[in-house]
């Protein structure tokens, strides 16, 4: 009996490894504070331990973690009195780290352009729906297929694939706005 617990927290550990990041990146989209973000993960993957005997034969235990994770993250921006309006524009900074292009022969005028134009892309990232926001980050950041994140998000792929263009095309107009010449 001991044998077989071992082996189902193994298991829970190596899901847990795998998919915190993807959880953490969704977390923080609602939520304004990194510990805040990391105390819901930690909240919502206790909540996955417990049940991990029916969350392991699932279709989509990812789904579940992140359904799970959203909910949790609700209820706190509900419990602290925020809206998830509000917090839009709160997006996850470490994605600034993440996003460094290697600025090998650019000038330091291009640098400093570049680096404003990687944080005005997060900015208008974070502003953007939850659901577009959502897809957005498990595609471009997380790099899932689409096929992926309609599991993972519990979404029809034609619904993912709107979400994505929608999303894209909205970036894309305001960065004409802003930097067209």
């Amino acid at each position: 009996m001991e044998a077989i617990e071992r082996r189902a927290e193994k298991g829970f550990e190596v899901f847990f490894r795998e998919n915190e990041n993807v959880l953490y990146k969704i977390v923080k989209g609602y939520v304004k504070k990194e510990e805040d973000a990391r105390e819901i993960v930690l909240d919502s993957m206790m909540i996955v331990f417990e049940r991990w005997e029916r969350v392991k034969d699932m279709e989509n235990p990812i789904g579940y973690l992140v359904r799970v994770g959203i909910h949790k993250a609700k209820r706190h921006l509900i419990w602290k009195g925020r809206s998830s309006s509000r917090n839009r524009q709160v997006f996850l900074e470490e994605y600034q780290s993440v996003e460094e292009i290697v600025d090998g022969d650019c000038t330091p005028e291009e640098k400093v352009l570049r680096k404003e134009q990687r944080g005005w892309i997060l900015k208008q990232i974070g502003s953007l729906k939850e659901r577009e926001r959502n897809v957005v980050v498990l595609r471009d950041f997380e790099e899932k297929k689409f096929e992926e994140i309609s599991l993972i998000l519990k979404m029809k792929l034609p619904t993912v694939k709107s979400l994505y263009r929608r999303a894209k095309i909205k970036i894309a107009k305001k960065w004409e706005a802003t930097y067209a010449v």
